[in-house]
């Protein structure tokens, strides 16, 4: 069961607007990623929380999208290859979606996933558990929890390059180690602390619906601005986790990381447009946000460019030097003169700057000497 489509009127910035979430191209089985990108305030968290709101109790009392509802206010979606719809005041749920269907509604949520206490009272449930199992004898039952902490562990060692361990004595105290060496599970960063938060979280909510292979079930996940609190070895790592742990999941995410962008093939990408361009056109057919494909073998120069629109690759004050440094360059081709002393003068500046700077500009100087020079002088 997956979401196909969705389309929203009037709530936040989106007048009239269609998203559709194809399939995964691959025939591989790994989760299927839709990534939302674009600038701030360009509504990709009112999107996350309008697809999240589908499978709520009452999604017309959502009270982050409230307060987002214009007048005639509407959400309509297929899921499942059923329609369904919901407003400010009423809801017609999709086939096979109710208030009971908790699998779906309570994988995640947009509140607080949790704290250091809810990940330590879930690891020595998972402990306590596997010790009551080995001695009553259900040894499948014990194996089965010591695989999904092993999941969680090699989760969190694919995304952070640590080893996690974990051990409980006869006084349920749990113990942590990493990389071998005793560790507080208070003093670690935010960083890795939110990754253990998450797949904990989702765990700890999957064994409560399902018996067994809880990491394989199908799931939709929704996870606002993944990349928070992560090193960009670490975003570039999550996706790539999460879709080998989660084979049967359909996963939303929002992104401003080109290095989450760039981290996954088969994957779609959504570039929301930017709510201050002015558009025009009949506001009863619905603007649709089409989706590209996710592509390896790119560079994030290129995907900057591509999905984030951004061209510069220096800071402000170098990209203001090397846009002044062209136009003198221009003026010199124009007027056939190699001895401008301005351009000079602002060559060594900004070679001064550093020395991938001094390459480019000792680059651009000789394109231009071959460029003005004689047709006759030439070699």
């Amino acid at each position: 069961m997956r979401l196909e489509s969705i389309i929203l009127k009037n709530i936040g910035v989106f007048a009239h607007t269609r998203f559709d979430f194809p399939a995964a191209e691959s025939a591989r089985r790994h989760a299927e990623i839709h990534i939302l990108t674009g600038p701030n305030g360009c509504g990709k968290s009112t999107l996350l929380h309008a697809l999240a709101t589908i499978f709520a109790a009452e999604p017309q009392h959502n009270p982050y999208l409230t307060p987002r509802y214009g007048e005639h206010a509407r959400v309509d979606y297929q899921f499942a290859g059923a329609a369904g719809y919901y407003t400010a005041g009423q809801s017609a749920p999709a086939a096979g979606i109710s208030a009971r269907q908790a699998p779906v509604a309570c994988c995640l949520t947009f509140s607080d996933i949790g704290g250091d206490d809810d990940f330590m009272t879930w690891v020595v449930k998972n402990r306590t558990r596997a010790a009551l199992m080995q001695v009553a004898g259900e040894h499948g039952q014990q194996q089965q929890q010591e695989q999904i902490l092993q999941r969680i562990t090699d989760f969190i060692g694919e995304i952070s390059g640590l080893t996690l361990a974990f051990t409980l004595d006869s006084a349920l105290q749990l113990s942590l180690h990493i990389n071998g060496k005793p560790a507080s599970l208070t003093l670690l960063p935010e960083g890795l602390k939110s990754v253990i938060s998450l797949i904990t979280g989702l765990a700890a909510r999957l064994e409560a619906f399902y018996p067994r292979e809880i990491f394989a079930q199908p799931l939709l996940l929704f996870l606002d601005e993944i990349d928070i609190h992560l090193h960009p070895t670490w975003q570039r790592r999550i996706l790539p986790a999460l879709q080998k742990l989660l084979p049967g999941a359909q996963i939303f995410i929002s992104t401003h990381s080109p290095f989450v962008v760039g981290s996954v093939e088969d994957a779609w990408i959504y570039c929301l447009p930017d709510p201050q361009r002015e558009t025009a056109g009949d506001s009863l057919v619905a603007e649709q946000i089409v989706p590209v494909a996710a592509a390896a073998g790119k560079s994030y120069q290129v995907i900057l460019e591509e999905v984030f629109q951004v061209g510069e690759q220096f800071d402000i004050e170098t990209e203001t030097l090397l846009n002044a440094f062209y136009q003198l360059r221009n003026r010199c081709l124009n007027s056939r003169s190699g001895n401008d002393r301005e351009l000079i003068a602002l060559a060594d500046k900004i070679r001064e700057r550093g020395e991938e700077l001094d390459t480019i500009i000792e680059l651009e100087l000789r394109q231009l000497a071959r460029r003005i020079q004689p047709a006759g002088d030439r070699g």
